[in-house]
């Protein structure tokens, strides 16, 4: 049926309707004719379903089939309530546009509701989570308001108009939710920044800092009242939550998980098995001897230096006992000159160069010399002081000494025994993250096949790094080399972390860049002499690295583990990233070498047009080879390492070169750098075909963290700077001499090449790395997915000095504020050597600087295991280890839940970080609320009603 029309009466500020004047305008007026109208003209017998249109035409057929069930009712005005928000939002707007009082009110509200919570909330925690909870929940209820009365109206609609009302319901009160919501968080967002701009700019930043972690404290310490309470309840329900989980986890049936990569045949298995484990043993003799030298016929290793000395002297140490190296190593002493003898053991302890000269600045260059009154360049020049470093070195060399290679194994043995009884009885068991399920398969599928003591030594080292990796990560702090290994895992997973950052901004996807790769994991233990290293994986057979922390190195945990394990993280997984592709290496290689060569030659040429150089080199074993081809055999044969000491730079800054300084000079006779190695027919393979030992030289690799610092400084005076100063480190603290590799296959022969030469390639061999578009990023560079460098370095600066100042005033660490949200735990270690390094500029001992720096960075890093790392991304993907056979366990990881776990995960995660912005909602509404209308209805609810009414009566009424 079609309505009458009505005519409207001119408006003229009375109400239309009744005798009253409205006593506020012209739309009370209207939206009551509405009413009356639609109560007189929509009387209809009951359950009569009306499907004719009203006034605005006929019903269309969305309508109609709407009006078919109480289902597509809801449909209907879902889709076209939606459809409808924008513009019943842009209409809140307009209306607010006509009553500034709201808008000022509202964002008046929110801005000080986000400042109030940015000065009383702490930046992470469970405190915050709850309090962002809170705020979202009320939301979200104003939210569901509007969308359950349409639908409720909808439900009961027996008419097209009741229908259109539903909608109507719908679309106004969710635009007026969505307008206020735009309105509120952002100057709750605004009001978060100013008071954080205002805490900073009236307290300064330490005493800004001291606050932060009072906050922190307040909100998460069982020592408080508010923060025990809250454990309390975030104690209960983690232990509801895995009851839960691990009751419906034992009522299912186990589920196959998708494999992350194609499965290799049984006898491929065997094979790649059997060629990566001979490769773990080859890796491990490669670096003891890059460490300590070859095994004498008695066993025992004299390290390197000395083993190069035996060979140029024509005599194979593989041929003699430790009692005739000695002699030998004697009668090599007495006929040499005693200012190039270098250190014995014995020895009184001072290096054969003294670096005395450094501290007045003569070996640093012209550039340099302009700025010496620079506070940078004054700061840096005493902080890589080479007689410093070297003072740190004879400390290393020393605390090794005291844990013998004995003492290391019952530590480990005893760690073993009590790591499975303190699991067994800790009350919260915090897993192993899901992403390492991968390689928990392979070992369980690598167990199945072991039944004799000679297939338990084929995986013997595999099992035994990752069980003692596992056990430490489930002791968490119960032992000193537990938590280590723990934060030394945080540290593999922030630069895992930063790494997928750095792909998004690249415009990569980590999940597909990064398939079935995961940050290495971290154990203390016994490491046999062979020094800090990594068990790399065995591509589709066992996929992760493990890498060792040696047990006689705790002492010097804070100073060197930062660029040692940068150095370390960067090997296998990720350096296979880097890696340049089969078909262009050459290519890339021999352009550097190429490059370089044309450099130096220039250069000479320069200084002495008549200098004829050789354009080949004999090789022993090899005969003479062009200087090309040796540079790009040497080149190859330590892309590996020469890739994650670029790695290491990138990520860690100077600490890769001075904590690997510190290390190699207590390793080395006479503490020099060595410029030798050693070459050999064991070493020749595929990308090795002279044979070279895969270590860069001491001093070249130094050099090569130095061109990576200047290439990624960006023009920072600070970074390249410490560039500078690498260099000047590396020419002091090195031997003299050119670079020399002696053969182990024919004693007292050997390759000599400039060391001026070889180090021209660096530049060229470091912008290839960086720049080159690379396959395994998919056509990026390595270059364009790394962190800013500069803002990484000052920040271990900035640490440094509040370390410095804390340990000058005698302060506790506890005493320091210190926020885990404004540091990685990256930045933490790495601010340890050059805050060693300035206590010992200015007088104090290597041995208390040393002890000093642990005190401080023992205490930030134990922040991070008490109230997480806010740096770090889950690894995942879930793993069911119902699937491995062995003893099957029942557990929670099917993939629903896990679902629903990372549902719950990521909630929370935003509750928390935008807990103040969430609480401009409420303070926005609040405050509109709360000033009243005379006749006592607030502003809000007259702005909603009326934009209702509006709409209503001009849709019903006037047919627009």
């Amino acid at each position: 049926m079609e309505f009458d029309t009505v005519d409207v009466a001119q408006n003229t500020g009375e109400g239309i309707g009744d005798d009253k004047p409205t006593g506020d305008g012209k739309t009370p007026a209207l939206s009551q004719l509405s009413k009356e109208f639609l109560a007189d003209t929509l009387k209809k017998p009951e359950n009569t379903v009306v499907i004719e249109s009203n006034k605005d035409g006929e019903a269309n057929g969305l309508e109609r089939a709407a009006m078919t069930s109480k289902a597509g009712r809801i449909g209907y005005v879902t889709a076209k309530g939606i459809a409808d928000t924008p513009g019943r939002a842009i209409d809140s707007f307009a209306y607010d546009l006509d009553n500034p009082e709201n808008i000022a009110l509202k964002v008046g509200g929110g801005m000080a509701f986000g400042a109030g919570m940015r000065l009383a909330l702490p930046k992470s925690g469970a405190g915050r989570a709850i309090v962002g909870g809170v705020f979202a929940f009320h939301m979200a209820k104003d939210a569901l308001k509007p969308i359950s009365e349409s639908y409720s109206q909808a439900w009961d609609a027996d008419n097209v108009a009741e229908l259109r009302q539903a909608t109507d319901t719908f679309a106004t009160g969710f635009g007026h939710f969505t307008y206020d919501t735009v309105l509120t968080l952002g100057a709750a967002n605004w009001g978060e920044r100013g008071m954080e701009r205002v805490m900073r700019g009236t307290m300064g930043n330490r005493q800004f800092t001291r606050f932060e972690a009072y906050k922190q404290e307040m909100w998460t310490s069982d020592n408080h009242i508010l923060g025990n309470a809250i454990n309390t309840g975030v104690r209960s329900y983690n232990r509801v939550k895995t009851s839960v989980a691990e009751s419906l986890g034992l009522s299912r049936a186990a589920e196959k998980v998708g494999e992350s990569k194609p499965r290799l045949t049984d006898l491929e298995r065997d094979k790649a098995a059997g060629k990566g484990l001979e490769e773990y043993r080859h890796h491990v003799d490669e670096k003891m001897t890059y460490s300590r030298g070859v095994a004498l016929a008695s066993g025992e290793r004299i390290g390197l230096s000395e083993t190069v000395s035996l060979l140029e002297s024509g005599i194979n140490p593989r041929a003699i006992t430790l009692a005739e190296a000695k002699s030998a190593m004697r009668v090599e002493m007495a006929n040499l000159k005693p200012e190039v003898r270098g250190l014995r053991a014995a020895d009184e302890g001072k290096v054969v160069e003294k670096a005395a000269d450094t501290k007045s600045g003569d070996t640093r260059t012209a550039e340099t010399k302009a700025e010496g009154k620079s506070e940078i360049v004054g700061k840096i020049d005493r902080e890589t002081n080479p007689d410093n470093i070297y003072e740190m070195s004879k400390l290393m060399k020393e605390q090794m000494a005291r844990m013998d290679e004995e003492g290391m194994a019952v530590a480990d043995r005893v760690e073993g025994d009590i790591g499975p009884v303190y699991t067994a009885l800790k009350t919260e068991h915090r897993p192993l993250d899901q992403g390492y399920g991968e390689v928990a398969r392979q070992m369980f599928k690598l167990g199945e096949q072991v039944q004799r003591a000679d297939d338990y030594q084929q995986v013997g080292m595999l099992f035994g790094y990752f069980r003692d990796a596992a056990n430490q990560w489930n002791l968490g702090n119960a032992t000193s080399s537990a938590r280590l290994a723990q934060e030394l895992n945080l540290l593999s997973i922030e630069i895992h972390t930063g790494l997928k950052q750095g792909l998004r901004r690249a415009g990569l996807k980590p999940e597909e860049v990064l398939a079935a790769k995961n940050p290495p994991l971290f154990t203390v233990r016994n490491d046999g002499g062979a020094g800090p290293h990594t068990i790399p994986e065995i591509n589709g057979v066992w996929d992760v690295d493990v890498v060792l922390w040696p047990r006689n190195m705790m002492a010097s945990r804070s100073i060197a583990t930062s660029g040692i394990n940068g150095h370390e993280i960067g090997h296998n997984q990720y350096g296979g990233l880097l890696r340049f592709e089969e078909s262009i290496r050459d290519d890339v290689i021999g352009n550097a070498v190429a490059k370089g060569l044309e450099a130096f030659r220039k250069e000479q040429a320069s200084k002495n047009p008549n200098a004829k150089v050789s354009e080949t080199v004999e090789v022993p074993g090899h005969g003479q080879v062009s200087r090309q081809e040796l540079y790009e055999g040497i080149l190859k044969a330590q892309a590996n390492e020469n890739t994650s000491d670029i790695w290491g730079t990138a990520w860690t800054g100077p600490n890769s070169a001075l904590s690997l300084g510190v290390l190699l000079q207590s390793l080395r006779k006479g503490g020099k750098l060595e410029n030798r190695n050693v070459m050999g027919s064991e070493y020749r393979g595929d990308g090795n075909p002279l044979g070279f030992e895969v270590h860069g030289m001491d001093r070249f690799r130094v050099k090569l963290s130095a061109e990576v610092l200047r290439q990624r400084a960006n023009g920072d005076p600070l970074v390249l700077e410490y560039a500078r100063n690498l260099d000047r480190y590396a020419d002091v603290a090195s031997r003299e001499g050119d670079y020399t590799w002696s053969s182990l296959d024919k004693p007292g022969q050997s390759v000599t090449v400039p060391k001026a030469e070889f180090e021209a390639m660096i530049p060229h061999l470091v912008e290839v790395q960086l720049n080159q578009p690379l396959p395994a990023l998919k056509g990026k560079s390595f270059g364009e997915i790394l962190p800013d460098m500069p803002n990484h370095v000052r920040k271990m600066n900035e640490l440094a000095d509040i370390i410095v100042d804390g340990v000058k005033a005698g302060r506790e660490p506890s005493a320091i504020p210190f926020d885990v949200n404004q540091y990685t735990i990256n930045q933490v270690f790495g601010s340890g050597m050059p805050a060693a390094m300035r206590l010992m500029a200015e007088g104090m001992s290597a041995r208390d600087a040393n002890a000093w720096v642990n005190r401080y960075s023992d205490h930030f890093r134990s922040q991070y295991l008490k109230l997480g790392d806010p740096h770090i991304e889950p690894l995942g993907p879930t793993f069911n280890i119902q699937q491995l056979q062995i003893d099957p366990v029942h557990t929670l990881s099917d993939r629903g839940l896990a679902g629903l776990s990372k549902i719950g995960t990521g909630t929370r995660n935003g509750v928390e970080r935008f807990a103040p912005t969430l609480s401009g909602y409420t303070g926005g509404i609040l405050a509109e609320s709360l000033v009243n209308k005379p006749d006592g209805s607030s502003f809000m609810d007259i702005t909603r009603q009326n934009i209702a009414d509006d709409a209503e009566a001009q849709k019903k009424i006037l047919g627009h």
